[in-house]
């Protein structure tokens, strides 16, 4: 399963690298050309930047809400059960702390 996460993580990664690469690629070219403004260019490229950087977390959160379901589906205990737990115990060593 951390193997799945750990692809899912880089293949966001890559997707935001890929996308920056190539419309820097394609501006510049266009920009040599004169088909485009350098401001214009800069602006081009920072929006397509900024829409896959929001796609990139849109597939992270689809990837977090299919481990989350992973994750209760095979019984594991989640960070938030974790969390609770602990405080319970402390709760308890308090009391019994306490009646010593």
């Amino acid at each position: 399963m951390f193997a799945f996460l750990k692809k899912g993580i880089f293949f966001g990664l890559g997707t935001v690298a890929w996308l920056m690469e190539g419309a820097a690629r394609t501006f510049n070219g266009l920009a040599k050309r004169g088909e485009a403004g350098q401001e214009g260019t800069r602006r081009m490229v920072d929006e397509i930047i900024q829409k896959g950087r929001e796609q990139n977390d849109e597939v992270m959160q689809r990837m977090k809400e299919q481990i989350s379901g992973l994750v209760g589906g095979v019984g594991m205990a989640r960070q938030e059960d974790v969390l609770r737990l602990e405080k319970r115990l402390e709760a308890i060593e308090k009391i019994l702390l306490t009646r010593r």
